[in-house]
């Protein structure tokens, strides 16, 4: 699986897109046309609960927040994208 680079990337049709469902997501060019192929959702349990994907604080933290929260949802899905056009 490769990194997609808006400004380097050259996706063709039949190419596949990997986006999180509940973290940032980056842009993706206007000029494409997907086509929803899956969605994986993972079920909510105890380890996943605990998350630092809130806020990317895994990566950048606040002296006023903790690094990690309790979700309430799944955080670990992931939707799959096929590109039409």
């Amino acid at each position: 699986m490769e990194f997609y680079d808006s400004e380097k990337s050259k996706p063709e049709a039949g190419d596949y897109f990997v986006v999180p469902k509940r973290v940032y997501k980056q842009k993706i060019e206007a000029n494409m046309k997907f086509s929803k192929v899956d969605e994986i959702v993972y079920p909510q349990n105890m380890w996943n609960s605990l998350t630092t994907a809130h806020y990317a604080r895994f990566y950048h933290t606040y002296p006023q927040y903790i690094p990690w929260f309790v979700s309430l949802t799944p955080v670990d899905s992931i939707i799959i994208y096929k590109i039409i056009e």
